[in-house]
């Protein structure tokens, strides 16, 4: 049997990357690609899309025409997805203080993502960036919000 995924992405030229099991919440893998710039961000999302069947749901935290990049292939692939900001998860996943500047934010959330990956991940890796910390943490938001983000999602 094959797992079922959630991928969490934050999104920007450089993204990063979370995989979970959707039945155990475990966190599978993660890790963060740089696209260089938004004609090959285009490019290299339905491929990445395409490469990982397990995809069962998407929660993408970023906007504008960075998001429509993922937006697009996830449709034609019939995989859900949500879209939010950072101050949505943030709230929930880090100390006011750590939310009153971005670089303060991005260093809190390295660090809980490394206490997430010493804890509950099945691989670890010793490179861990901003965007792939985010990117954990965005989807543990997601996960305890799961019927809710994705309501018509089976598991």
């Amino acid at each position: 049997m094959t797992v079922q995924t959630l991928l969490a992405i934050d999104a920007g030229m450089t993204c990063g990357f979370a995989f979970f099991c959707l039945e155990s919440h475990q966190l599978l893998r993660y890790r963060s690609h740089n696209y260089g710039n938004l004609v090959r961000l285009r490019r290299a999302a339905a491929a990445f899309l395409a490469d990982e069947p397990s995809v069962r749901a998407i929660i993408l935290e970023g906007g504008g025409s960075i998001a429509d990049v993922w937006v697009k292939p996830a449709r034609h692939r019939e995989i859900p997805i949500q879209l939010i900001t950072a101050e949505q998860w943030r709230v929930d996943a880090l100390l006011p203080r750590e939310q009153r500047r971005g670089y303060i934010a991005k260093k809190a959330a390295l660090v809980s993502a490394r206490s997430q990956i010493n804890n509950h991940a099945v691989k670890r890796s010793k490179a861990l960036r901003d965007d792939t910390a985010e990117a954990i943490l965005v989807g543990e938001w997601a996960l305890a919000r799961l019927d809710d983000l994705f309501p018509t999602l089976s598991v």
